[in-house]
């Protein structure tokens, strides 16, 4: 759904100041001052007011202090800042975005689609309950919807700090992760740690069943598009690459040549990219000869492929002489290397 822009447009006139109080500098299209943050505030409500200044900046593509939006949310900052008692994170309000539409949500959730300018530790503020953290809004939708520093047009900006932060709050229990589409095409990628999805996923699990977390209960088996939570974690979606502490030693020799940090995911080729080209300090290897092509075998003496992933490394048995001739090599020497996963980060998709 998209919706015309219906809030007023404010132009600042070069070379005047702003005070911290209002929007002196700033005029409509008629040349009409622009109301001050304490008269909106005071006209709308602070946390209805905020949420129509992050629906505006959704239009204008920016967040700048010299636009009229950028400037109020600067003060909206300070004010939570200095009266952050006055401020009520559960009151429910009214938004929407040329994006995605129209909900009604908790003040905290419109919030979280901000990128502040300083850390307000909006979860910890006095205001947010078990039940306004767990809140869904009139869609169905969790506070995870809302972990976004931007939303227009063709994409969102995925807040990943924001939403880390979210799951590792332990009052939190939502399952629903957002699919978010990506201005290039495609999704963006969460890559969240995958043991801090695990305990979410179990605290969910550990709900009482009842009328009350009926709802809460049922996002770990919420679909967007089709696409599940177990989805998202095949397609490699959610959880973040596993790093993998690579060692590489001459076969022969057993001479150690390099250690690498790389991702799970990647595949024995990108061991060879490294080799011929290092970053500092990752290998002590002298530069290979030139026309004598690479071969990598594990510890159980089997030959990797190029196209093997590098967390399944340890794992390949043995199914060809490690120094066996390729006739893509036109029978030149190879230069044989063993390659070992000597730790894997936790968070890797195979051990979620």
């Amino acid at each position: 759904r998209r919706f015309p822009s219906t809030l007023p447009c404010f132009q600042r006139i070069r070379g005047m100041s702003d005070p911290l109080e209002g929007a002196q500098g700033f005029v409509d299209m008629y040349g009409k001052p622009a109301p001050t943050f304490a008269q909106e505030i005071k006209a709308h409500g602070f946390e209805a007011f905020v949420v129509r200044m992050i629906e505006a900046v959704g239009w204008t593509y920016f967040l700048d202090d010299e636009a009229y939006e950028g400037h109020m949310l600067g003060q909206a900052e300070l004010h939570m800042t200095q009266h952050r008692t006055e401020v009520n994170l559960a009151k429910v309000v009214r938004g929407r975005f040329h994006f995605s539409g129209e909900f009604r949500a908790p003040a905290l959730h419109w919030f979280l689609t901000c990128q502040w300018q300083y850390d307000l530790k909006l979860l910890k503020h006095p205001s947010v309950t078990l039940e306004v953290i767990n809140a869904l809004d009139n869609e169905g939708n969790s506070a995870l919807y809302y972990c976004h520093g931007e939303h227009y047009q063709e994409g969102w900006d995925c807040n990943k700090a924001q939403m880390l932060e979210l799951i590792s709050d332990n009052r939190f229990c939502a399952v629903d992760f957002p699919l978010m589409p990506s201005y290039g095409g495609g999704l963006e990628v969460l890559a969240l740690p995958g043991n801090k999805v695990e305990a979410l996923l179990k605290r969910n699990l550990a709900l009482p069943v009842t009328p009350a977390t009926k709802k809460l209960r049922a996002t770990v088996n919420s679909t967007r598009e089709g696409c599940s939570i177990l989805h998202m974690v095949c397609d490699e979606i959610l959880i973040e690459r596993g790093k993998c502490s690579v060692e590489v030693h001459a076969a022969i020799s057993g001479k150690h040549v390099a250690s690498l940090m790389l991702d799970g995911c990647d595949i024995v080729s990108a061991v060879e990219l490294h080799l011929k080209m290092p970053d500092s300090g990752e290998t002590t290897w002298k530069p290979w000869k030139w026309g004598n092509p690479l071969k990598f075998i594990n510890e159980h003496g089997a030959l990797l492929d190029s196209r093997d992933k590098i967390e399944c490394i340890n794992y390949k048995k043995p199914g060809q002489q490690p120094c066996s001739a390729n006739s893509d090599d036109d029978g030149v020497a190879a230069q044989v290397f063993t390659v070992a996963v000597r730790s894997e980060d936790t968070s890797s998709v195979p051990a979620a």
